[in-house]
C-alpha cells in the first residue's frame, strides 16, 4: 500500500475513533471514551510520523510517539510531560484490565489535550 493511502486510512480511523469517544461521552462511559481518545490520538500521531519519516515505530506509548515528533516540531516539547498523557496511557491498558473508572473531568481534559496536539500538527 502506498504511503499516502496508509496516512489517509490512519487519519480516517483516528477521526472515527474520536467520534466514538464523543458517543461514549454522551452515554457517560468516560473510561471507554478516554480509551477511544487514546486510540484516536495514537493513530493520528502514527499518520503524522508516516508523513514526516515515511514510517512509524510499532509502539503504543503516546509520550514516546510525541517525543519522536517533537524532534521535527519543537512546539510539541512542552506537551510531552503533561498529566493527560499519563491518563491516556493508563486507560490504554486499564480500560480492559483495571477496575478504575474515569470522570467526566478527566475525559474533558484528555479531549482538550488531543485536540491541541492535533491542532499543532495540522499547522505544519
Amino acid at each position: 500500500m502506498q504511503t499516502q493511502k496508509i496516512i489517509d486510512k490512519l487519519k480516517e480511523k483516528s477521526k472515527r475513533l474520536y467520534e466514538n469517544a464523543k458517543l461514549l461521552e454522551r452515554k457517560k462511559d468516560y473510561t471507554f471514551a478516554i480509551f477511544m481518545l487514546e486510540q484516536s490520538l495514537q493513530l493520528f500521531l502514527k499518520a503524522k510520523l508516516m508523513e514526516v519519516y515515511g514510517n512509524f515505530p510499532k509502539i503504543h506509548d503516546i509520550r514516546e510517539l510525541l517525543k519522536i515528533l517533537s524532534k521535527k516540531n519543537p512546539n510539541l516539547k512542552k506537551y510531552v510531560n503533561k498529566i493527560e498523557i499519563d491518563i491516556l496511557n493508563e486507560v490504554y491498558i486499564g480500560a480492559r484490565y483495571s477496575i478504575n473508572e474515569y470522570s467526566y473531568e478527566s475525559f474533558k481534559a484528555c479531549e482538550k489535550f488531543v485536540k491541541k496536539i492535533q491542532e499543532i500538527l495540522e499547522k505544519r
